[in-house]
């Protein structure tokens, strides 16, 4: 759920100041749209809409007075098995939110450790398309 189009410009650009401060801010990764913001208010009239974003998987912020104060997170199959820290890096780096370095280090695990963890969790390390990959061999040999 997206905010409402008065709203989002100002709250991805909080959202994006707030990350980059925390050292959570790629912008080398691909565009993605930004995870959904809620204000302590909006809790009152929006709480459906994170509901929705939690049921499909998507964490969301909530802030207090413009400044984030807690990151809801799904709670679902992979949070009971890997943690929360391991969790929300799998879940972050499936979405392309943040790198493969990032999410071995948001886990807690080295990178080849963290690689073993997308193995047995089925996601892939790597996502190229063919083409790409076609092109990035050729360029290689």
């Amino acid at each position: 759920m997206a905010l409402p189009v008065a709203d989002q410009g100002t709250a991805t650009t909080i959202a994006c100041a707030t990350l980059r401060e925390h050292k959570c801010y790629n912008p080398v990764l691909p565009q993605v749209e930004p995870l959904d913001i809620f204000s302590i208010r909006d809790l009152r009239t929006r709480s459906s809409d994170l509901v929705k974003d939690a049921e499909l998987g998507q964490p969301a912020i909530i802030t207090k007075r413009g400044r984030p104060a807690i990151l809801a997170v799904p709670f679902d199959r992979r949070l009971i098995d890997q943690g929360i820290h391991r969790a929300l890096a799998l879940t972050l780096f499936e979405q392309q939110r943040i790198t493969l370095a990032q999410a071995s280090k948001l886990a807690g695990l080295a990178l080849d450790e963290f690689i073993d963890l997308l193995g047995r969790a089925g996601l892939p390390a790597v996502d190229y398309p063919p083409e790409e990959l076609a092109e990035e061999m050729d360029t290689a040999l």
